[in-house]
């Protein structure tokens, strides 16, 4: 019969190594329900800025998409130009929104 001596260490061996795998396996099992992460790379954003004596104007694309352009004149006052949206159908809307211009009366 075996040395109850011996089999103390061996039994506390194979503890150990049952315990790492289910740890092992509970890591596992975390990582694979973790989302995985979108692949989509970060839009574009290209600021343009035009000038001469008279005006500025600066034009924000976000994907190529025009989404805001302010015009500051040199003499009065500046403005934004409300660019038309892409989701909208200009044939199907009553009263189509894009070009219009909003006059800035106060700067905070």
């Amino acid at each position: 019969m075996p040395d109850a001596n011996n089999l103390v260490p061996l039994v506390a061996s194979v503890r150990r190594g049952i315990q790492a795998a289910a740890g092992l396996m509970l890591t596992a099992a975390a990582i694979s329900t973790l989302p995985a992460r979108a692949q989509t790379p970060e839009p574009v954003v290209v600021r343009t800025v035009t000038q001469d004596d008279q005006v500025r104007i600066e034009e924000t694309r976000v994907r190529g998409a025009v989404q805001r352009i302010v015009v500051e004149q040199k003499v009065g006052g500046s403005y934004e130009i409300t660019p038309p949206s892409a989701t909208i159908d200009p044939s199907r809307s009553p009263t189509p929104r894009g070009g219009e211009r909003r006059w800035r009366l106060f700067s905070f």
